[in-house]
């Protein structure tokens, strides 16, 4: 015979065995990311979300802060700030970086510079 298990004074639990444990149900539903602020680009929908702090970090750079002053000032722990290059190979940050590049007519591609 099992031994019953104490949870709290005066309540009995029975065992945990297969018979006992309830299945978790399953949500089937497929889950939508928020659309909002999204960037459009050549990536998927998951990767295109940019978040708060990634948008203050291109507000920095477009402001004329260096990387580590950008992600500072955007919130980013002192961790990540040493290390901006990460935050700019994300494909929303690129994206947001390359259309403001464009946009001022700085960019390779305006420049007609050809990349290797």
């Amino acid at each position: 015979m099992k031994k019953e298990t104490r949870t709290s004074p005066g309540t009995l639990k029975p065992p945990q065995t297969s018979a006992f444990r309830a299945k978790k149900p399953q949500d089937t539903r497929r889950k939508m990311p928020n659309r909002e602020g999204a960037v459009w680009g050549g990536t998927s929908r998951a990767k295109r979300e940019i978040t708060l702090k990634q948008r203050r970090y291109c507000a920095g750079r477009m402001s004329g802060l260096s990387r580590i002053q950008a992600a500072r000032a955007a919130g980013y722990g002192l961790s990540a700030a040493q290390h901006p290059k990460r935050i700019e190979r994300s494909p929303a940050v690129a994206f947001v970086l390359q259309k403001w590049l464009d946009r001022q007519g700085i960019s390779d591609r305006a420049l007609g510079i050809e990349q290797e």
